[in-house]
Parts: structure tokens; sequence; C-alpha cells
């Protein structure tokens, strides 16, 4: 690899670096911002591709479905035994944006499913593959 393919390697790769920082503070302003609270249920938790693990979680706001996903290693056995399958905890999300949310493993609540045949899908693990 000459030099010249150097420096446009390392370029893209410090931009492709700076859009992923700025997507993420994106986000995490946005909720901090616009924070509104609803009750979520897991859905899945398995492996990653990446082998990491995956926490899925659906939520309602407004009437319509989101689903996202969480990369965090928080319950122990539940991949084995799908103990944590269906609990329901307390997410916060952005009231401007509501596919943008974190869900708070620390509070408890009950979820109502609503019926609804909308939905929306987003990824908190990311990139997500």
């Amino acid at each position: 690899m000459t030099i010249k393919n150097w420096v446009y390697t390392f370029l893209i790769l410090i931009i492709g670096f700076g859009v992923i920082y700025f997507f993420e503070n994106a986000q995490k302003k946005d909720l901090t911002i616009n924070s509104s609270y609803t009750c979520g249920r897991i859905y899945y938790y398995g492996r990653s591709t990446r082998g990491g693990t995956i926490i899925s979680y659906e939520y309602i706001v407004n009437g319509i479905n989101y689903k996202s996903s969480d990369g965090l290693e928080f319950f122990k056995d539940c991949e084995k035994t799908r103990w944590c399958i269906g609990k329901s905890y307390e997410v916060r999300y952005s009231s401007k944006n509501p596919e943008n949310s974190k869900i708070n493993y620390d509070k408890k609540c009950v979820y109502t499913a609503q019926k609804t045949n909308k939905y929306q899908t987003k990824s908190k693990v990311w990139p997500f593959w």
C-alpha cells in the first residue's frame, strides 16, 4: 500500500468515527432534553453475530409499537433459561423521536400491550451486524 492509500484510509476512518460519535451524542442529547417514560417488555435475549449479547424490547407510544435493542449482558443465564423474556421495565424515550429510547433495568413496571398493527423498528446496537 502506498502512502497515498494510507492517507485515504486514515481519512475515511477518521470521518467514519466522527459520524458515529456525532450520531451517538445527538441521540443522547435528544433523549436528555425530550425525555418521556413508558413501560417496555423484553421479547428477545441472545447473542449477536459479533459475539455480544442482544436484549430486544418493545414499547408503545401513542398507539404505535416500537422495537429496540440494547447490547448489554445484564441477565445472568437468561439465554439458556429464557427467564427474562416477558419481563417489563421502564423505557425512557424522546417525545420528539420515540424511536430513540433506553431501557432502565432498575425500574420494573407493568406492561400493558395494546392491539395495533403499526410497528416501527430501531436498533440501539449500532452498527448492528
